[in-house]
């Protein structure tokens, strides 16, 4: 299987005119299961006519009530279904046509009851294209629940921002169940800023009976074998697939991307767990002779804690779920309060495939970050995010000597040699600057260019930026640069354009800051020459805006190319492979790529030197970091 993502496959899905679909076709959605919620609303299940089903592979009782226009808890309760998690492959079901009374918004099964359980409502705006089918899939819900939320609203007659009632997400996902929290919060969408659905913020109390599940669940987990790990983990994997398309939709109306950028995540994502799933490992001999045999062997840490950020939500949640369990951890993640919905559906999903304990999802506010890196009961925490952030991290877990890994900014240099084709390294190099709207740590956030080719090079990558890379709503076709994902965010970067003026830098692509419009909309924008010790410089914009620096001497270069505190990833461009393997090497970076820039792969470590990071993440030394070393010495002949 090829794992690696090289630029071929970067620039197919990117964006670029070429590779975009024009419409987006809904498929499955994704299972709700258990609920628990004491203190919510309950109203009667009324089954209507019944049919035979037979269980496929990748079934749920959610996606069997919406094939057949059912309910989860009709379904449930019909057959008996002390768990409506477990069902079986070829199992016959008994389906009722009809779902709960009307009254009813989220019809969740709910053990040893013949009751729904409702959750709180919110609200959604609908765009060009909705349809009540593709909002429930949105959200994960009963079609028919959505339209019992919406009494009176006739489905045929959406009309572009109407607002319609939405149930809100049952809860955090503790144990196998949802578990309802006292509050609620939402995020916004960054194309319109209107308010998404309302998510759990976790109480310190939710956080310590998460711990406390995966303590229980982890004296078991850990016993498993790898071919045990493995098929489950290649469970989820199908799971995952049968509702990509849902998830992908997901990612672009949450973190903005584009839908084909969506689309990439999503393979990636399912390439980096289906490697994963066969990574193990092993334990080494380290001496052997007749007397002894020394091995270095490789237990699991215990309970992870995950810290999961907003411009990769899925990839990077099942980035540090997928090392976790096949190592014999348990883990809890936490969502990015910007981008929760994306991962507490990777929870939902793992419900019905993962024993109770395992795999936990918890959305928060701020504070759900500190109480993990300070929990007692955590073992080791995985995190990525800013460098201000990580700090803190490894602050709070050196209190309790808590193992970390910490994959944190860039601000990545790319060296351009005279003798290269620029026709053939400007897509790449654009593309590479202003994926994601800049919201990549190992973007090529500095591009020097050799003085001889410099202002053939900048004139180039202009033209080509304003020909090819388009800004606009991620469902809109063409789109390369969606808007930048959050407010806070957004103000960073416009602050980083309000620069240009106020220092009287030399503009080679002015961009926009989009301020007469709705939505965090940021146009490229490419600085000419500005000075070394400049703000677009020294510092990652995550934004797209990228400045364009001379160079002549290869020492120098190397040696700009190395003055920052940060080291994620850097890339050297020329014909010459020797001369640029060998700059190559003089960089600081835990990556480093010849005439590419931004290559990954799961079975490669990647990480950071310098202030991007500590440890590594990924490839069996990746998966190392979340195992304990041990020595075990065996004397053969003591008893002899």
């Amino acid at each position: 299987m090829q794992t690696s993502f090289i630029f071929s496959t970067l620039l197919a899905v990117a964006g670029l005119a070429s590779a975009l679909p024009q419409a987006y076709t809904p498929t499955t959605t994704t299972p709700t299961t258990t609920a628990s919620a004491s203190s919510a609303a309950t109203v009667t299940c009324s089954p209507g006519p019944v049919v035979d089903y037979t269980v496929v592979s990748g079934d749920t009782l959610t996606i069997i009530s919406q094939k057949l226009s059912s309910g989860i808890c009709d379904i449930a309760k019909l057959n008996n279904l002390a768990n409506p998690n477990v069902i079986q492959l070829g199992e016959v079901l008994k389906v009722p046509s009809y779902i709960c009374n009307p009254d009813n918004t989220s019809c969740l099964a709910k053990e040893g009851s013949d009751t729904c359980v409702e959750g709180g409502p919110s609200t959604y705006t609908i765009k060009s294209g909705d349809t009540f089918f593709i909002v429930a899939q949105s959200f994960g819900l009963d079609v028919n629940a959505l339209l019992a939320a919406n009494e009176g609203v006739d489905p045929l007659l959406l009309q572009v921002d109407q607002v319609i009632n939405v149930p809100r997400y049952p809860g955090n996902i503790i144990n196998n169940d949802f578990v309802p929290t006292p509050t609620t919060r939402h995020s916004i969408d960054p194309a319109t800023e209107k308010p998404l659905y309302e998510v759990p913020v976790a109480t310190k109390e939710q956080l310590d009976i998460a711990v406390k599940h995966a303590r229980a669940a982890f004296k078991s987990w850990s016993k498993t074998t790898h071919e045990e790990r493995s098929k489950l983990v290649l469970k989820y994997v199908e799971v995952i697939e049968a509702n990509r398309e849902s998830l992908e939709k997901l990612l672009t109306m949450e973190q903005g991307k584009p839908l084909t950028l969506a689309n990439l995540e999503m393979s990636m994502s399912l390439t980096w767990l289906r490697t994963f799933a066969k990574m193990q490992i092993k334990d080494e001999i380290l001496e052997e002779d007749d007397e002894k045999v020394i091995y270095s062997t490789f237990p699991p840490i215990g309970v992870c804690g995950a810290i999961v950020p907003w411009n990769w939500p899925i990839l990077l949640g099942v980035g540090k779920i997928g090392p976790a369990v096949m190592t014999g951890n348990t883990i809890i993640v936490k969502t990015s309060p910007y981008t929760p919905y994306c991962d507490m559906k990777l929870g939902e999903l793992a419900m019905s495939i993962f024993p109770p304990g395992v795999i936990q999802v918890l959305s928060g506010d701020d504070d759900l970050g500190p109480w993990m890196t300070t929990h007692p009961g955590i073992d080791m925490i995985s995190f990525t995010g800013s460098i201000p952030t990580g700090k803190r991290v490894a602050e709070n877990c050196a209190k309790s000597l808590k193992r970390y890994v910490l994959e944190l900014g860039g601000n990545d240099a790319a060296i351009v040699c005279e003798d290269v084709d620029i026709s053939k390294c400007i897509p790449k190099i654009a593309t590479m600057a202003f994926l994601n709207s800049g919201q990549i740590c190992m973007l090529a956030k500095r591009i020097y260019i050799h003085e001889k080719i410099y202002d053939e090079f900048r004139d180039a990558m202009v033209e080509f930026t304003k020909k090819n890379i388009k800004t606009g709503g991620g469902f809109e076709p063409d789109v390369v640069v969606g808007p930048v994902q959050n407010s806070m965010q957004y103000e960073i970067v416009k602050d980083m354009y309000a620069q240009i003026e106020k220092s009287g830098w030399k503009v080679a692509l002015e961009g926009s800051t989009g301020e007469t419009s709705k939505g965090y909309f940021i146009e490229p924008a490419i600085i000419d020459n500005p000075p070394e010790d400049s703000r677009i410089v020294q510092e990652e914009p995550f934004g797209p805006i990228v400045p364009l620096l001379k160079w002549s001497s290869e020492d120098d270069v190397l040696d700009r190319a190395n003055a920052l505190e940060t080291g994620l990833g850097a890339s050297v461009w020329s014909k010459d492979l020797k001369r640029a393997e060998r700059m190559g090497r003089c960089l600081s970076a835990g990556s480093v790529w010849i005439n590419s820039h931004f290559d990954v792969a799961p079975n490669v470590p990647f990480g950071g030197h310098k202030a991007s990071g500590i440890g590594m993440e990924w490839g069996l030394e990746g998966m190392k970091h979340f195992t304990n070393s041990r020595s075990l010495w065996v004397w053969k002949k003591v008893f002899e």
